[in-house]
């Protein structure tokens, strides 16, 4: 997507709307374009002159994905007021709410989740966007989702849950945020020290250490 904004420009000013809609050779069109770069009052204009919000590109990838992709949030907003189909999948099986979540753009997540996103919908590799954002390790993005109440325990096709890649990227901050949301004690990961434990706990039995009460689990420590 390195088209010249210019080029786009240059299409909406064109009259006919077949040309409005012309497909590049990767079936990249000026809305596209556009969107992927965050100029929306070309966008607009593209709007105005019947460009086809839901017009796919050779990888079944539209104007709000790129838009959501690359965290345009102005985009995101006027494409889904344009009716955009916000749970439309590539050929991936990734949503616009997978990309957001994939790239951490907790801003275009919350607007795509407002406005009927599926919230647990899952990709082909059975990646929700809940999953995403612990693999991209977007803190913001994993609050916003529990928030809407996303599905913690869905397991993508490595058998892996959001909080087994939340262990797997070492981010004890989401580790805590998915399990004070499933109501579990908090697993402390490997080499991190109990929650008051000043002495870098890392033990494999009881942990008696001042302010700290600790039981081994699979995980190492877990705070009680």
């Amino acid at each position: 997507m390195e088209e010249d904004v210019e080029e786009a420009e240059e299409r909406s000013r064109v009259g006919p709307w077949e040309y409005i809609n012309h497909q590049a050779s990767n079936g990249g069109t000026a809305l596209m374009w556009a969107t992927h770069n965050g100029h929306i009052e070309v966008c607009k204009d593209l709007v105005h002159r019947r460009a086809d919000v839901d017009r796919e590109d050779n990888n079944k990838v539209t104007a709000l994905m790129w838009a959501a992709q690359n965290g345009k949030l102005v985009c995101v907003t006027f494409l889904v007021q344009q009716k955009a189909n916000v749970n439309h999948a590539d050929n991936n099986g990734d949503t616009a709410l997978i990309r957001a979540a994939h790239h951490g753009h907790a801003q275009c997540l919350t607007t795509l989740a407002d406005n009927r996103a599926e919230v647990d919908y899952a990709a082909n590799d059975f990646c929700t966007a809940l999953i995403m954002a612990c693999k991209s390790e977007s803190v913001d993005c994993v609050e916003i989702l529990l928030s809407r109440k996303a599905d913690a325990h869905i397991k993508d096709d490595n058998h892996y849950t959001a909080l087994d890649w939340a262990k797997r990227r070492h981010n004890q901050h989401i580790v805590e945020l998915l399990s004070n949301d499933d109501q579990t004690p908090v697993p402390v990961l490997e080499g991190s020290p109990p929650k008051n434990c000043v002495s870098g706990c890392t033990t494999q039995r009881l942990c008696s250490h001042p302010s700290t009460a600790a039981r081994k689990t699979d995980g190492g420590c877990m705070i009680q």
